[in-house]
Order: C-alpha cells, then structure tokens, then sequence
C-alpha cells in the first residue's frame, strides 16, 4: 500500500521556502528555519512482535490522546487494515496499549503520556500461517497529537508488516487406548519442519495411574503407564509445539489405561448328581469383563465343552460310568481387550442311582386301617420318598434299604405311586422304572348295618316296640347290639330286617356294635357299626286348678286381672283346657310347672273357673283333673260429696279443719289442695272424713276437692270448695337496681318481687334523691320506683317495707347506694418532646387521676395508637391504663397529644396540650469502591455512605452488616468475602439526636478469580519475563505466594506479593521446572502453574 504523504511534504516546503521538517517513515528530522508551526508527527516504524503477541509502533516524538497533550493514548486511536491472504488467522484486533517495557501484556506498564514507542498487543482468532499482513494507522479523525497539540496525519502507517508463520501439530488421531503395563507409543507430528515439543502430563485419576512423567521435551512419548485400580483411567499429554520462537497452539492427547481384569469362580471346586447342572458364576473386578474357557474332562462325562461368556458357566454333565467322574474348567478373563490371568475350577459328577417297589398289590378287608408295601433303594442315605394315591401326596424318610412304607388306603381300590426319591446325602434323585414304582391295595367290599327307626317317645299303655335295621353285604348277617346295656345277638337273612325289643318307663337305649357278613367270598370281614335309638316312655299326666295364692275363693273387682295357676305331672309339653261358667278356653305347649296365667273379669256377680283336661302334647297322652277357683265381684264407690270449713284464711295460718259428707261404699278419702296448703301430717289420703290443714307463707287461694275410693277403684270428685288466702308480705333480698351511680343522674329504677293484691310498699330514698319531687318515706302501691340522683346526693341506702289486711308493716330490705363523680382533668403528660420521623414503640403517660376506670387521648391525624381502642362518639382513643404507646408516621413538624380522665360517668376535661417536635430521618446510599456491584472472593472491597439529604444533623454512629456474618463501623469500610454468592449489604446511620436512617444494595461475589501465572522467567536483564509475574495480583493484596522445586523443596515464598519488585525479593532460580502456588488470605482455595526457568 503506498501513501502521498512524502510528496505533500516536499511541495509545501518549497511553497513555504523552509528547510524540510518532516516526520515519515525512513525520513530522519533536520533542523531548519521555520516561518509557519511544527510539521506534525510521523510513524518511523513498526516492528512486529516474532511470536505474533504485539506491534510495536515508533513515532519521532511523544504523542497523547488530546490537543492538550494530558491523556496517554488509547487503543481506539488507532486503526488496524488487516489481510488473511488465505491463510489460518482470521481476524485482528487491537486488545490493550501499553508501554514497551515488557513482553508479558500483563507485566507491561501503563501509558502515562508522551511516549514515543506505542507497544499494542493483539486478540488473535485462528493461528497465523506466515502470509497474513496487518497495517497500523491513526483512526479516521484527529485523534493522536504531538506537543503544542499538533496532530498526527492520518495517513502515517507502519506499512505491511507480515504475521510469522506459527508451527501446528497436524496428528489426526490424538485419542489412544493401552492395558496396564504398557506404552501408548505417541508420535507427534508438525506442518513445519524443524518443530520442537514440550509437553507436559496430568491424570484425573491420580489414586489408581502412574508410570507417567509430569513434562517432557520431544517428539515421542513412550512410557509404559499402569493402571492400579479396577476402573478405566486416563493421563493427558498437553504438547506444544514451537518453530523458530513462534509457539503453536497446544494439542492435548488423551491417554485411557485399561485396567487387567481378574476373576472369582463361585464356587471354585463343586460336586453336582448325574444329568445335573453344573452352574459357576464368574464374578470379575473390572466392569464389562468377559470370560472364555477351556475343559478337560474324564471319559465317562457327556457335555462337558468349551465356550465363552458374560457372566457363567452352565452346563448339564452326564456321567455314563459307575463311579465319580470330573471335569475341570480354565477360565480366562478380558475386559477392553485386556486379558487377565487364567484361573481352574472343578465339577464331580455322581453316578446315577435307581430305586424300585419290591411289591406291586395287596387285599384287605373293608375295616382294615393299614398295609405296608417295600421299596429298594440305591445311593448312601437317608433318602426322601415322596408318593401319592391319586389325590394326596406324602413324604417319608428312609435311613436304610429296602425300606417299608405303611400306608392307609380309602374305602376303594388305591394305588400308591412314587413320585420322586432323593439322596438326601448328595441331593440326587434316584431314577424310577414305570413297572416299578406302583403298589395297588384291592378292598373287600363294605358290610354295613344301618337303623331306620329314630328317636321316639311312647305313652305308658306301649308294651312292644320294632326298631328296623337295614344291611348291606353278601348276607346272612349276625348282628351284635345292646338292649339297655345287655349284650344280644342276631342272625338275618334279609337286607331289610327289624329287633322287637319291650320299653320300660323312662329312657329306654338300644345301641348298635357290629355286624359280620357269613357269606364265605367274605373272608368273614367284619364291620364296626356306630347308631343307636333312644326310645323314651313318658307316664300319664295330672293337672289342678287354683288361685296363684293357693286360695280357692277370693273378692275382686270388675275389669281385674286375677292370677291363677295350674300344678302338672307328667312329662311336658301339656295342653290344657280350663272353663269360666261360659267359655272354654285351651292352652297348648305349656313347658313348665306350675302354669301360671291371668283371667280379666269382665262380669258382675260369682265367677267359677274350672280345669276340664289335661294331656301330653308329644306323644298325646292324656290325664286327669281337679280344683276350682270361685271369683266374687265387689262394686266402687257413689254418690258426689261437699266439704265445710273456714273459706278466708291468711297465709302462715295452722291446724284450720275442713270436713266431707256424702259419700257412699268408700274407705278412705283423697284431698286436692291449693298450692303451698299442707295437710298437718303431711298425708293427703284419709280413713276418716275430716282434715287438719296448714297455710303456708307461699299459699294460694284455691278450691279443695275429695275424691272416695276403695280396692275396686274412686268415685267421682266432690264440687269445689273455694279458699281464699290472704298473702302476708315478706320481703327478701336484694332490691333490684344499680347500687352505683352519677351524681345528677336520673330515672333510676328500682324494684322488688311484686308482693300480690292489696299490698302497699313504704319506700325510703337515698340522701339527696327524689321521686317525682318527693324525697324522704314514700308510701305507694307499686312494687317499683323511679329515683333522681341530684348532683349533691351522697352515699347511703334506699329501703322497702310492705303492708296489708295480715300485717301493718314487714320488716324492711335496703341497698347501699355508692355517689360517683365524673373525673378530674389531668395535671400533666409525660413523653419524649422530640421524635425521629415514622417511628414507633413511643409512649407518652398521664398523671395518675383517683377514682378512674381508664383514660381518653386526643392524638394527631399521623399518630396510630398500638394499645388504644377507638371511640367513635367522643372521636378519642381509649385506654385502661394512663399510658398510650403509639407509631408515628410524620416526617417533621409540631404535634400535640391531649389526655382526660374515664369511669362510669362518663369522660372528663382533656387536660393541656403535650407539644412533640419530629425531626426527620438520615438519609444515605451506598457507594461500592470499584464502582460495580461484582467482586470476586478474597478482592478488598471499599464501602462508603453518601449522604444525600441536607440540613441534617451530623452522624455519630454507622453500622454496616456485610450478609455473610461479618459487621463493621464508619463511613467507609472495606471488606473481604470468603466464599461467592449473592449478599446483601445492609447501612443503618444515626445521628446525634438519635434518629436512624438505613440503605442496603446487593453484591454478587464470584469464585472464578482473574488471576493468570506467566509460565516462563528468563533472568537475563532484558527487562522482558526476568520474574515471576501474576497478572490480576493487584485485585488480591493480602496474598501468599510460594515457588516449589521438583523435588518438593519450598525455594521461595512471600506474602502479599505485588509484580514489579522481583529483584527486591533477591532470587535466584536455577534453571529448571518449578510448581508456583497463589493463595489469597481468607479464602479456601490455591491456584497452581508451573513455571520455567530458562537461561542462556
């Protein structure tokens, strides 16, 4: 790219006839005789950095970012035209600006203005392939000057500055796969020739790999890497490659070391029986392991072959021979290619064995419980026999052979077969032929002797009796029986036959043993027989008829229940059949003696009951009867009566005498009184005619009436007889009505229970009271009255008395009446003059007023009363005690609260006003130093409170909470946080009136911390990476900082390390590869890099 600016400068130094003073790339500046201003800066050069990190660009003289030269310049004043050209960058841009003191971006210093080298250092995507080019200008605009603020053209540039070709590793294949103990043999290759490589190595599974170096040099890696453990593990090789100082970008090969399985056979050594499964389950330590094996096998094994699995050997083995015979298995395991050792396991083989019924059939008779049959049995013992007979299955265990096996056939032909016999010493089954593994029991047909006739009952007249027996056989049949404990016997011929037997009265057993079949096909078998009868022969029944008292004649009334009842022998159930003169009435199922019923009379005159019959109800047997019971029927009383005696009598009046007449057939009298009238006895029913009564204080008039009765029932009530009582007042506790009240109070009522007609009451009134203007002793005919309380009236009582034609005055109640006056006005209120605004828990108290229930306050419209209820009549806040504790919501001003005494009567005068001054609140913010919200753990972080309303009184007290536990104190803080997360950072001020005002604001604190270690020091003096330099240290000031040697040795260590002051630590590093630890103070976690040390 080619520039006019020379060509420019040349024209307009002849115009101006001065000698040239130019600034342009190979043009040097000469001195001359000016008559105009200073030419403007040029670009001498630009050199680019070998590895591709930087440019480097030369100006003649100092340049800054403004006219007035006081601002370094910055990346955004240059522009950068860029040219892949093809190649593998892609694109360019311009990262930082900094001065040209050091290679390392982060070692190098800051630009303060005026310099004349400009070091920029690069972003790179993609890696560079040695034909990509890059200019450098000034941005488009005036935007880089010289001293006096003379700019730099625009059109200066560095020319084409081509990138250096950087080497890349060109393997295709950077993932290998060995088994322990081996070497992944990697080769690595690069598109350059001349590469060199170093590399370094790691595994994330540290606890089961080894065998690997932790850095290397060169192209080939081979070392035989193990695997301890019984999972796969992996190294990675990190190789970078570099040409001619130019480094490539790193390529890391990935290593898996495969563990070499070994395998558990389970069990190890087994004997199995012939034909049966030979099962090894092959447990390996490595997941995914497969197994092969091989087997040698005696002769006499069948199916005994190689193969190969994921999991077990199964295989059924066959053993042809008489006697044990083995086969044995070499089992070799494989997991990802990787075999393990071989390992052997056995299997013994049994024989087979055999076993067989020595008899295959039996006869019994039908009574025969049991037979036995014998079975041969091969093998050492015991064995388990399991047979059935077609729908049971037993089991028996046999110790020898033959062994006999007893068994217990049906009432039909029952074959038992053997269904398995096990050597319970080696738990083989024994093998059965068909032919000889069943026993057959044939069974005599059934003899059986069965009653027909049941259970009967007889009456006395039966002599003979037949019972019946059916029989079952072959016949002739003998029969063996018991006739009431006797033994007989009997011989029939006919399958149908009957044994006449004689009862006797009472219980009468006849009860069946056996019955023997005499046919000769018989086998003269034998049957025992269970039936039996019970034939019961009952006697003749009796009955007699009587009165339940045993009384044959007895007086009752009409409409009665009589009780009877009826004695019986015999044997129930009866039936009975009794008669009144009129009906015949039966009973049946009676079960019991006596009978006992009832009989209502529902006629005058003589009633005879008589017992017609009597009888057994099962079988019917009848019997005989006697007894009668003979019913006379009494009338009740007549005729309406009248009573005489005194009809005016006064309460609490004795012994007043009333008499009746009139009466026919009674025998004792029943008397109606009227309520709280009581016979002197205290009995209201009388034998005689007469009655002596008591009145008492609560008696009432009323009517007396007498009602006459005998056992048969009452006659009608005689007409009333009417008693008027005169009451005698007697008055009682308490009189009803306020016994507190107000001075100047009226209408208060009062009363006592009304007393009844014709009574007058002698009220006396309180001091000071009236009614309807009459104080003093008021005498009235009402039971109440209305009293005015004047507001001079005094403690003291009001009283009753009562009078009437019983009594001129009653002894007189009363009630103490208590004079209440309404409150005074308070003296004063107590509280805080002066409050901070919305504030709460304030409280402002009365003076205490005598003789109060409470206290009523008058509050301003901001004020909410926390312990006061509102009283919507008076518009006040009420409250029980002289204190109010209230919530402020004003922001500033003048209030005033007001108080007044409460009782009873009512609210008294609010005393003066009580004046508050509310003052306003601090109001601040946070500010965070650096200003952002985001930090990282172990970065100091600056906290300062700005205060931002005016006119306030000075803060005495901050108090900052940091959200992770930790406080602090002042206007500014700083502080440290020791894990990430999101906090909240809270600031309460109070200033010296006591008012307190709060902020908060959030931070996010990470763990990911910007620190990166430069992995090279060449010490040679170039100012270029001669120490240990960690960009991002000044973030973390507190700081530990420690250098380890290969072989574990600690060869430097600082605390708060800052860069820059290398050569005041006064290290000397030998060449050699080092582990470098940063640790920042307060929290738990420690970066690592290692570091090289290279000198020439």
């Amino acid at each position: 790219m080619k520039h006019p600016i020379f060509a420019f400068a040349i024209l307009l130094s002849c115009i101006l006839n001065i000698t040239p003073n130019l600034y342009s790339a190979g043009i040097s500046k000469t001195a001359g005789t000016a008559i105009m201003a200073p030419m403007a800066a040029t670009i001498v050069n630009g050199t680019l950095d070998i590895s591709n990190r930087f440019v480097d660009v030369t100006f003649d003289e100092g340049v800054w970012s403004n006219s007035i030269t006081t601002t370094p310049v910055i990346p955004g004043d240059f522009n950068l035209n860029f040219d892949d050209n093809g190649g593998g960058l892609t694109s360019v841009s311009i990262k930082s600006a900094r001065q040209a003191d050091n290679t390392d971006e982060a070692l190098a210093s800051p630009l303060t203005g005026g310099e004349t080298v400009i070091r920029l250092f690069f972003n790179l995507n993609g890696t560079p392939s040695g034909v990509e080019t890059i200019e450098v200008t000034p941005s488009t605009g005036v935007t880089i000057f010289i001293s006096g603020g003379t700019p730099v053209p625009v059109t200066e540039t560095t020319g084409d500055l081509t990138f250096n070709e950087a080497p890349k590793i060109t393997n295709t294949d950077t993932q290998f796969e060995v088994c322990n103990n081996n070497s992944p043999g990697i080769t690595v290759i690069a598109d350059l020739v001349g590469t060199n490589f170093t590399w370094t190595a790691m595994t994330p599974t540290p606890a089961i790999i080894s065998g690997f170096t932790n850095n290397g040099t060169g192209a080939s890696i081979d070392e035989n890497l193990m695997n301890s453990g019984t999972v796969t593990g992996e190294v990675r090789y990190k190789v970078t490659p570099e040409n001619g100082g130019v480094l490539g970008n790193p390529v890391t090969f990935v290593v898996k070391v495969f563990p070499v399985p070994n395998v558990t056979p389970d069990p190890i050594n087994q004997e199995i029986c012939n034909n049966d499964v030979a099962l090894i389950d092959l447990d390996g330590d490595v997941f995914n392991t497969t197994y092969s094996w091989t087997v040698s096998a005696d002769p006499e094994i069948n199916n005994a072959i190689d193969g190969g699995s994921d999991s077990r050997i199964l295989q059924v083995l066959e053993n042809t021979g008489p006697a044990t015979a083995q086969a044995i298995y070499t089992i070799t395991p494989s997991a990802n290619d990787c075999s393990g050792s071989p390992v052997v396991a056995s299997v013994d083989v049994l024989p087979a064995f055999f076993a067989r019924v020595l008899s295959q059939k039996d006869t019994i008779c039908n009574e025969t419980p049991t037979t036995t049959f014998d079975v041969e049995l091969e093998g050492t013992g015991p064995w388990s026999i399991t047979y059935v007979d077609g729908n049971t299955t037993f089991n028996e265990v046999a110790n020898s052979s033959p062994f006999t096996v007893t068994v217990f056939p049906g009432s039909a032909n029952t074959t038992y077969t053997i269904q398995s016999v096990i050597d319970q010493s080696t738990g083989c089954i024994l093998l059965l032929n068909s032919s000889e593994r069943e026993f057959t029991v044939f069974r005599i047909k059934e003899i059986l002797a069965e009653l027909v006739t049941g259970n009967e009952i007889v009456c006395e007249s039966t002599q003979n009796l037949e019972i019946e027996i059916d029989f079952q056989g072959l016949g002739p049949w003998q029969l063996q029986y018991l006739d009431n404990g006797t033994s007989e016997s009997s011989t029939f011929t006919s399958a149908s036959s009957g044994i006449e037997v004689s009862p006797q009265l009472g219980i009468n057993t006849y009860e069946l043993l056996s019955v023997t079949d005499l046919h000769p096909r018989a086998l003269a078998c034998a049957t025992s027989v269970n039936g039996s009868i019970v034939v019961e022969k009952i006697p003749f029944p009796t009955g007699t008829l009587a009165f339940n008292d045993g009384e044959s004649t007895k007086d009752v009334c009409l409409n009665e229940e009589i009780s009877l009842s009826v004695e019986l022998t015999g044997q129930g159930p009866w039936r009975i059949t009794y008669s009144d003169g009129v009906e015949n009435i039966t009973v049946d199922n009676i079960t019991s003696s006596p009978y006992n019923f009832t009989y209502n009379v529902e006629r005058s005159g003589t009633i005879v009951l008589s017992l017609l019959s009597v009888n057994t109800s099962n079988p019917t047997c009848p019997g005989t009867v006697s007894g009668i019971a003979t019913a006379v029927v009494k009338p009740v009383p007549t005729g309406i009566g009248s009573v005489s005696g005194d009809p005016e009598v006064c309460a609490n009046e004795d012994d007043v005498t009333y008499t009746v007449s009139n009466i026919i057939g009674a025998d004792e009298y029943t008397w109606s009184l009227p309520t709280g009238v009581q016979p002197i006895d205290g009995n209201l029913t009388t034998s005689t005619t007469s009655i002596n009564l008591n009145f008492t204080n609560g008696a009432e008039s009323g009517e007396i009436r007498v009602v006459g009765s005998n056992q048969c029932g009452s006659g009608p009530a005689t007409t009333p007889f009417n008693v008027e009582v005169l009451n005698v007042p007697v008055l009682e506790d308490p009189i009803n009505g306020s016994e507190l009240v107000c001075a100047g109070e009226s209408a208060v009522a009062y009363s006592i229970p009304d007393q009844g007609e014709g009574v007058s009451y002698i009220w006396t009134l309180p001091n000071g009271a009236n009614s309807g203007g009459f104080s003093g002793e008021i005498i009235t005919n009402k039971n109440e009255i209305l009293v005015n309380y004047t507001i001079n009236a005094s403690n003291s009582a009001i009283k009753v008395s009562a009078s009437n034609e019983c009594i001129d005055r009653s002894d007189p109640v009363s009630k103490d009446i208590t004079v209440k006056q309404i409150p005074p006005k308070p003296n004063s209120i107590s509280g805080p003059d002066e409050l901070c605004a919305e504030s709460g828990g304030i409280e402002f108290t009365s003076d205490n007023i005598p003789d109060v229930d409470g206290y009523a306050w008058q509050l301003p419209q901001s004020f909410t009363p926390e312990n006061a209820q509102f009283d919507s009549e008076s518009g006040l806040y009420l409250t029980t005690g002289p204190t109010i504790r209230v919530r402020s919501g004003a922001t500033s001003g003048l209030l005033n609260v007001k108080a007044a005494g409460v009782n009873e009567c009512g609210i008294g005068d609010l005393s003066l006003a009580y004046n508050i001054d509310v003052n306003s609140v601090p109001q601040f913010f946070i500010d965070i130093d650096p200003s952002k919200n985001e930090a990282f753990t172990g970065e100091v972080i600056y906290f300062n409170a700005v205060v931002s309303n005016n006119n306030q009184e000075e803060i005495s007290e901050w108090n900052w909470q940091f959200g992770d536990g930790n406080s602090g104190n002042g206007v500014s803080t700083q502080h440290i946080y020791g894990r990430g997360g999101t906090f909240l950072v809270e600031l309460e001020g109070t200033n010296v009136i006591g008012c307190t005002g709060s902020s908060s604001i959030e931070i996010l604190i990470t763990e990911d911390f910007p620190i990166r270690i430069m992995n090279i020091i060449t010490p040679n003096g170039d100012n270029r990476n001669d120490g240990l330099f960690i960009e991002g240290v000044e973030t973390f000031p507190l700081n530990e900082v420690r250098l380890i040697s290969r072989i574990g040795v600690e060869v430097f260590y600082a605390e708060d390390f800052v860069n820059n002051n290398w050569n005041d630590y006064n290290v000397n590093l030998e060449p050699g590869t080092y582990l470098c630890l940063f640790k920042i103070k307060g929290v738990d976690k420690t970066i690592s890099q290692t570091i090289t040390v290279i000198k020439n």
